[in-house]
C-alpha cells in the first residue's frame, strides 16, 4: 500500500524524489533507448532486476533520469537505491572494513 511505496522511497535516498519519466529528457544521455525504458518495457526490467548505468556530460540529465526510474519502480512495489559511484565506493570500503561485505553486497543486489 502506501506506507510500503513511502518506505520504498525513503530507502531509495534518490536526489530528486518527485523526478518523473515524463518530464526526463534524454539529451546529453548517450545509450538511451526510450521504448526499452519506457511503457510495458518498464515493468519487464524490474521484474528481472535489471541494473542501469547511465554516462554522458555534466549536466545531461542522468540523475534526473535514474531518480524517476527508481521513483516508478518504488511505485511499482519494488526497492531501488540511488547511489553515485564515489558514495557506492565509499559504501564497500566501509562494507569491508566492517567484515560485513557479503553482506551488504546481498543487500545491495
Amino acid at each position: 500500500g502506501d506506507r510500503k511505496r513511502t518506505r520504498l522511497l525513503q530507502r531509495a535516498q534518490l536526489k530528486y524524489p518527485s523526478a518523473t519519466l515524463e518530464d526526463a529528457s534524454f539529451e546529453g544521455i548517450r545509450g538511451i533507448d526510450r521504448a526499452a525504458l519506457w511503457g510495458p518495457a518498464l515493468a519487464t526490467w524490474i521484474e528481472r532486476g535489471v541494473t542501469i548505468c547511465f554516462a554522458g556530460a555534466t549536466g545531461g540529465g542522468k540523475t534526473g533520469w535514474a531518480c524517476a526510474l527508481a521513483l516508478s519502480a518504488c511505485r511499482q512495489g519494488a526497492s531501488a537505491l540511488y547511489l553515485r559511484v564515489p558514495r557506492l565506493a565509499e559504501e564497500l570500503r566501509i562494507l569491508h572494513g566492517a567484515g560485513s561485505f557479503r553482506r551488504g553486497l546481498q543487500q545491495l543486489a
